[in-house]
């Protein structure tokens, strides 16, 4: 826990602490739900919405697809002798987004916990600044 968190959290009422205790409760994220899903629903970026990073639940969400769009295009394109060397590029990019992605599943699986702690720690940072505006 930041130090920072902990003396505005001594600097705060019993009544406040109990407001912030709440509040927290409420708000934080779980990591068991967090795993269950990016292992069930990760193709959908769903883990990421749940944890607030939309930018990254989008591209987990489209990702993908336009990689494999790409590789497949690529894989097509190649085929003609036209666009033999385009379409080997656009198949050479599309199979590096995709291992990209694989890669970037199994690192979720390793800290997924942490970007859950640090998403819950931003809430209660919120929560802190929200009551001492209100005080």
């Amino acid at each position: 826990m930041d130090m920072g968190l902990i003396e505005m959290k001594k600097s705060l009422t019993p009544h406040e602490l109990e407001i912030l205790k709440t509040e927290l409760e409420r708000k934080k994220k779980a990591v068991v739900l967090a795993y269950l899903l990016w292992f069930f629903l990760s193709y959908l970026g769903l883990h990421k919405f749940y944890l607030g990073r939309i930018s990254q639940g989008l591209l987990y969400m489209l990702g993908p697809w336009i990689a494999i769009g790409t590789l497949f295009g690529g894989a097509i394109a190649a085929g003609r002798p036209s666009a033999r060397v385009g379409g080997t590029l656009a198949t050479l990019v599309g199979v590096i987004a995709l291992l990209s992605f694989i890669v970037w599943w199994f690192v979720d699986l390793f800290t997924l916990h942490k970007q859950v702690e640090d998403t819950n720690e931003s809430i209660e940072w919120s929560l802190l600044m929200e009551i001492k505006r209100l005080v």
